[in-house]
């Protein structure tokens, strides 16, 4: 059994208690939306809780509350049915328009947020990859290098050795010559 640090455990805590509390907020905020017969939809409450949107759409008590608003008012406006136009006036559907473009206009950007960090996302994943592929690579010229290197010592060595070898064979050689001249003159002048 692992003990986990007293650090960590305040940590989680907190951070139970701010989920907690958020939750608390929205949830009051889909029952006052609702009072006040305005339209619930998970952008509007998330903009009126002043809470992430992933936390609405996440979060299965909000989620749920949110859904059942949203039913609750498509029913309500159902039964309502018998004469539409007597409960729209003008300024309610322009009113009902404008939050419909700017709930559009979130979602739009929300898309474009996504997109980008998406984007960002499998940049980094192709750069990490390739990234990977050159550092392979470099170690596979280190080693090369290497061995490049070991073979240029143990030539270098042999050139050396096969140098002396010469110098001394050409020293036997010009000791021989010079013998042989030396024996090859009294001879000469013998006869």
């Amino acid at each position: 059994m692992t003990s986990t640090d007293p650090r960590t455990e305040r940590l989680v805590a907190n951070r139970r208690v701010a989920a907690a509390e958020k939750q608390a907020r929205a949830l009051a905020t889909i029952e006052r939306m609702v009072e006040r017969g305005a339209r619930v939809t998970f952008i509007e409450v998330q903009r009126a809780a002043k809470v992430s949107t992933w936390f609405v759409y996440n979060n299965p008590a909000i989620r749920q509350a949110i859904e059942s608003a949203i039913r609750e008012q498509h029913d309500h406006h159902a039964g309502e049915t018998t004469n539409p136009l007597d409960d729209r006036t003008l300024p309610g559907l322009r009113t009902e328009l404008a939050n419909t473009r700017a709930e559009i206009r979130d979602l739009r950007e929300e898309r474009d947020r996504l997109r980008r960090r998406l984007q960002r996302d499998l940049g980094d994943q192709i750069d990490a990859h390739s990234r990977r592929e050159l550092l392979e690579r470099l170690r596979v010229l280190e080693q090369e290098s290497s061995q490049l290197r070991d073979t240029l010592g143990t030539t270098t060595a042999e050139l050396a050795t096969t140098k002396r070898e010469r110098d001394t064979a050409v020293a036997d050689l010009e000791g021989t010559q010079l013998a042989l001249r030396q024996t090859i003159r009294p001879v000469a002048t013998v006869r």
